[in-house]
């Protein structure tokens, strides 16, 4: 189709409203055989938008800018959506209600029928593919690793404090109320040299109690001596004893 298209520059009222920035843009485009205006990118005819101003856009290459403005802009779009729902619940959970209540009698009895139950655990509801929930995404991060990878990425990257929170609950057992607390109570410094920024969390490796924050270089120094008491009392006395160079 694209060698039957003739190049034809866009006149000035026929432009694409650019979502991100609220300007009419002129949108490259191309008349083919039958004189319909269509996209040069997917080569589709061009939409007429607006009321006031005619103006023409492609429905592919918007759908396009809408996505990109969302996945930057996302936490801002979760925001708004959170802020909306709250000043607005009563309205959305009464129309949900009303939905529900126009529903046929038989479809009303579809969705309150009993549970199905998952083959894989017999004990656990079915989500889909005879699996329940855990198993079913766990067999869907095996075949999908490399987008599962990619989000979890972009997550990490867009709330590092949640993920260190998560991972310091997992592994330590301490909530991000109690580490706040340490670190206030520390100022904020490591609690052996008093200079290095608290960015580590130290534990005994026996007992697993957390005994306080460090900075990197006395948390990597306990960790080459082992947590040995000797090891540090005979590195004071080889200290104090000027048999350093």
């Amino acid at each position: 189709m694209t060698s039957l298209l003739k190049q034809a520059p866009a006149p000035p009222h026929h432009s694409i409203r650019n979502p991100l920035t609220g300007r009419y843009e002129p949108t490259v485009a191309a008349l083919d055989q039958s004189g319909v205006r269509v996209c040069t990118r997917h080569n589709v005819p061009l939409v007429a938008v607006g009321r006031k101003t005619q103006a023409f856009q492609c429905p592919a290459c918007s759908k396009e800018r809408r996505v990109e403005w969302i996945r930057n802009h996302y936490d801002e779009v979760i925001s708004k959506r959170r802020q909306y729902y709250a000043a607005n619940r009563e309205r959305i959970l009464a129309e949900q209600h009303a939905r529900y209540a126009s529903r046929p009698r038989q479809l009303q009895l579809r969705l309150v029928r009993p549970p199905k139950m998952a083959t894989c655990h017999p004990d656990r509801r079915h989500l889909g593919k005879g699996l329940c929930k855990q198993c079913y995404d766990s067999t869907y991060q095996t075949n999908n690793l490399p987008a599962h990878n990619a989000a979890s990425k972009r997550y990490i990257s867009r709330n590092p404090e949640s993920r260190s929170a998560t991972k310091r609950k997992y592994l330590y057992g301490i909530s991000q109320e109690e580490y706040n607390r340490m670190y206030d109570e520390q100022h904020g410094l490591c609690a052996i040299c008093g200079v290095g920024p608290a960015e580590h969390l130290d534990h005994d490796h026996v007992t697993t109690e957390n005994r306080g924050l460090l900075c990197g270089n006395c948390n990597r120094g306990l960790g080459l001596f082992k947590d040995n008491p000797s090891f540090l009392l005979a590195a004071v006395v080889y200290l104090s004893a000027g048999k350093v160079n």
